[in-house]
């Protein structure tokens, strides 16, 4: 949403992101080799990460099979892609919207009734600012959580595995570095992350009752005691 407004308004003026999920799927570039316009940037690959997210879920709580998918703009590639693999697990999705102050109390309630064993959270702007309350959210149901970024692990959130943003944001600050020396942004390749971090709360582990898989464990790059 951000790179569509600044478009919006920046005329020829250089657009870098650090942050985006499938930016051709979304319009933002023509490809990724070759973007073309004023557009480029890094994608944090969300909707091909989507199928592992719920597979290390599964893999870490076997007996989950009926997860609560939060969704918000552009998580419509990021749900598809859950489709196939959540069949392929033996997982019932149920698709709601991404939990905020006005509609807590009526989620709580709807997951309740639907006996949601765990709750997946796509990747959005939206999920971002509101780890804090997703991580509460979860609490309050007493189900495990998984999303994309190390933040809502932080936050007291279950587990997470992504790209690290951290090192998004340094491939970008390179895009920038290349650009200001006059290089074209249509002619620079979209950049796919290489640091990609799996963390887990082991206090909130602990809370709910789950024993974290030692195959699980050794693959953690950040455990929160």
């Amino acid at each position: 949403p951000t790179v569509r407004a600044a478009r919006k308004v920046a005329g020829s003026t250089p657009i870098v992101f650090a942050v985006a999920g499938d930016p051709v799927a979304t319009g933002l570039v023509n490809s990724l080799r070759q973007p073309g316009g004023n557009i480029t940037g890094t994608s944090n690959i969300n909707t091909e990460l989507a199928a592992k997210r719920l597979e290390i879920l599964k893999e870490t709580i076997p007996a989950v099979s009926r997860v609560a998918v939060f969704v918000g703009e552009a998580s419509d590639a990021q749900t598809n892609a859950l489709a196939p693999a959540a069949k392929a697990l033996g997982i019932q999705l149920q698709l709601t919207d991404s939990v905020r102050g006005e509609n807590f109390e009526l989620t709580l309630a709807a997951l309740r009734k639907w006996r949601a064993h765990a709750i997946y959270i796509t990747s959005t702007p939206t999920a971002t600012q509101n780890r804090a309350l997703h991580a509460e959210f979860a609490a309050k149901l007493r189900v495990p959580a998984i999303a994309g970024i190390t933040e809502f692990v932080e936050a007291g959130g279950f587990m997470s595995y992504g790209p690290s943003f951290e090192a998004l944001y340094r491939q970008a600050a390179t895009y920038v570095d290349r650009i200001l020396k006059g290089a074209k942004p249509g002619d620079l390749p979209i950049e796919q992350p290489t640091v990609f971090e799996l963390a887990i709360n082991m206090k909130t582990a602990k809370s709910l009752g789950i024993k974290i898989p030692k195959s699980i464990l050794f693959r953690a790059d950040r455990v929160i005691e």
